[in-house]
Protein backbone atom coordinates (compact mmCIF):
# COMPACT_ATOMS: atom_id res chain seq x y z
CA UNK A 1 0.00 0.00 0.00
CA UNK A 2 1.25 3.43 -1.10
CA UNK A 3 1.29 5.59 2.15
CA UNK A 4 2.21 8.68 1.40
CA UNK A 5 -1.08 9.91 1.70
CA UNK A 6 -1.54 8.85 5.24
CA UNK A 7 1.86 10.25 6.16
CA UNK A 8 -0.05 13.03 8.37
CA UNK A 9 -1.41 10.08 10.50
CA UNK A 10 1.50 8.36 10.73
CA UNK A 11 3.26 11.70 12.02
CA UNK A 12 0.49 11.45 14.65
CA UNK A 13 1.43 8.42 16.44
CA UNK A 14 4.87 9.73 16.84
CA UNK A 15 4.24 12.74 19.15
CA UNK A 16 7.65 13.57 20.48
CA UNK A 17 8.62 14.14 16.66
CA UNK A 18 8.35 17.49 15.14
CA UNK A 19 5.45 16.58 12.34
CA UNK A 20 6.99 18.78 9.44
CA UNK A 21 10.64 17.61 10.70
CA UNK A 22 9.30 14.07 10.36
CA UNK A 23 7.08 14.03 7.42
CA UNK A 24 9.63 14.80 5.53
CA UNK A 25 12.13 12.38 7.08
CA UNK A 26 8.97 9.43 6.14
CA UNK A 27 9.43 11.19 2.03
CA UNK A 28 13.28 10.87 2.38
CA UNK A 29 12.99 7.41 3.73
CA UNK A 30 10.67 6.34 0.95
CA UNK A 31 12.34 8.28 -1.80
CA UNK A 32 15.34 5.47 -0.84
CA UNK A 33 13.15 2.38 -0.52
CA UNK A 34 12.43 1.52 2.98
CA UNK A 35 8.95 -0.29 3.33
CA UNK A 36 6.98 -0.17 6.72
CA UNK A 37 4.48 -2.33 8.70
CA UNK A 38 1.71 -0.85 9.33
CA UNK A 39 -0.94 -1.75 12.21
CA UNK A 40 -4.39 -0.75 12.21
CA UNK A 41 -7.29 -0.88 14.35
CA UNK A 42 -10.50 -0.09 12.78
CA UNK A 43 -8.64 1.31 9.71
CA UNK A 44 -6.70 4.07 11.82
CA UNK A 45 -2.60 3.37 11.72
CA UNK A 46 -1.60 2.57 15.60
CA UNK A 47 1.19 1.30 15.02
CA UNK A 48 4.81 1.90 12.37
CA UNK A 49 7.81 -0.60 11.64
CA UNK A 50 10.27 0.81 8.66
CA UNK A 51 12.55 -1.82 7.05
CA UNK A 52 15.15 -1.86 3.82
CA UNK A 53 15.22 -5.28 1.56
CA UNK A 54 18.55 -4.04 0.26
CA UNK A 55 21.37 -3.25 2.47
CA UNK A 56 22.62 -1.12 0.18
CA UNK A 57 20.53 2.28 0.40
CA UNK A 58 21.37 3.31 4.16
CA UNK A 59 24.37 4.52 6.21
CA UNK A 60 24.84 0.73 6.88
CA UNK A 61 26.18 -0.03 3.69
CA UNK A 62 28.36 3.02 3.22
CA UNK A 63 29.45 2.95 6.96
CA UNK A 64 32.82 1.28 7.22
CA UNK A 65 33.03 1.56 10.20
CA UNK A 66 30.03 -0.21 11.01
CA UNK A 67 30.57 -2.86 8.85
CA UNK A 68 34.33 -3.54 10.06
CA UNK A 69 32.52 -3.69 13.98
CA UNK A 70 29.84 -6.48 12.46
CA UNK A 71 32.42 -8.32 10.89
CA UNK A 72 35.34 -8.37 13.70
CA UNK A 73 31.87 -9.49 16.05
CA UNK A 74 31.06 -12.00 13.73
CA UNK A 75 28.36 -11.25 12.10
CA UNK A 76 28.47 -10.62 7.78
CA UNK A 77 27.23 -7.20 7.19
CA UNK A 78 25.09 -8.44 3.71
CA UNK A 79 22.81 -10.26 6.91
CA UNK A 80 21.96 -6.87 8.85
CA UNK A 81 19.10 -5.31 8.02
CA UNK A 82 18.21 -1.56 8.41
CA UNK A 83 15.42 -0.80 10.13
CA UNK A 84 13.39 2.96 11.63
CA UNK A 85 10.52 4.23 11.97
CA UNK A 86 9.06 2.45 14.69
CA UNK A 87 6.36 4.15 17.09
CA UNK A 88 3.13 3.03 18.63
CA UNK A 89 0.40 5.29 19.47
CA UNK A 90 1.26 6.72 22.91
CA UNK A 91 -2.30 5.55 23.76
CA UNK A 92 -2.40 2.17 22.17
CA UNK A 93 1.33 1.23 24.03
CA UNK A 94 0.70 -2.08 25.87
CA UNK A 95 -1.18 -4.11 23.76
CA UNK A 96 1.27 -5.92 21.91
CA UNK A 97 1.54 -3.77 18.69
CA UNK A 98 4.67 -3.35 18.80
CA UNK A 99 5.76 -6.68 19.29
CA UNK A 100 3.29 -8.03 17.08
CA UNK A 101 4.45 -5.65 14.08
CA UNK A 102 8.32 -6.61 14.79
CA UNK A 103 7.57 -10.67 14.50
CA UNK A 104 5.98 -10.07 11.23
CA UNK A 105 9.01 -7.96 10.34
CA UNK A 106 11.27 -10.71 11.35
CA UNK A 107 9.86 -13.57 9.37
CA UNK A 108 9.79 -11.50 6.18
CA UNK A 109 13.51 -9.99 6.95
CA UNK A 110 14.69 -13.49 8.10
CA UNK A 111 13.23 -15.24 4.24
CA UNK A 112 14.87 -12.37 2.98
CA UNK A 113 18.14 -13.95 4.56
CA UNK A 114 18.72 -11.19 7.14
CA UNK A 115 19.98 -12.88 10.74
CA UNK A 116 20.60 -9.40 12.49
CA UNK A 117 18.88 -6.02 12.61
CA UNK A 118 21.07 -2.77 12.71
CA UNK A 119 20.16 -0.65 15.63
CA UNK A 120 21.06 2.78 15.43
CA UNK A 121 19.76 6.44 15.57
CA UNK A 122 17.72 5.34 18.63
CA UNK A 123 15.52 8.52 19.18
CA UNK A 124 14.24 7.63 22.53
CA UNK A 125 15.48 5.46 25.63
CA UNK A 126 12.16 3.94 25.28
CA UNK A 127 12.74 2.45 21.79
CA UNK A 128 16.57 1.76 22.91
CA UNK A 129 15.22 -0.64 25.70
CA UNK A 130 12.90 -2.17 23.58
CA UNK A 131 15.33 -3.20 20.77
CA UNK A 132 17.88 -4.11 24.15
CA UNK A 133 15.63 -6.45 25.86
CA UNK A 134 15.87 -9.74 23.81
CA UNK A 135 19.29 -12.59 24.16
CA UNK A 136 21.80 -12.36 21.85
CA UNK A 137 22.13 -8.11 21.20
CA UNK A 138 25.72 -6.88 20.18
CA UNK A 139 26.55 -3.97 21.17
CA UNK A 140 29.27 -2.35 18.57
CA UNK A 141 30.67 -0.15 20.74
CA UNK A 142 30.83 2.34 18.30
CA UNK A 143 29.63 6.11 17.96
CA UNK A 144 26.51 6.34 16.43
CA UNK A 145 26.66 7.69 13.18
CA UNK A 146 23.80 9.61 13.51
CA UNK A 147 24.39 11.46 16.37
CA UNK A 148 22.29 10.07 18.94
CA UNK A 149 23.06 9.31 22.23
CA UNK A 150 22.73 5.03 22.00
CA UNK A 151 25.40 2.91 20.53
CA UNK A 152 25.31 1.40 17.74
CA UNK A 153 23.69 -2.78 18.69
CA UNK A 154 22.74 -5.61 16.50
CA UNK A 155 19.83 -7.76 17.73
CA UNK A 156 19.47 -11.07 16.48
CA UNK A 157 16.16 -11.90 14.20
CA UNK A 158 15.07 -15.34 15.55
CA UNK A 159 13.95 -17.86 12.88
CA UNK A 160 10.32 -18.18 12.93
Amino acid sequence: MDLRHRYREIVSIAPERDPLEYRQHLRQMAAIGMSCWVAEIKGKIVGTLGYFLDNGATAWAINEEMRAAAISNGVDPDEVQVRGIIYVSPERKGLGIGTDTKRHADRKAYDAGFRYIAGFGFETSEIYRWAMRGEGVIALDIQDPTGAEFGVVLVPIAAP
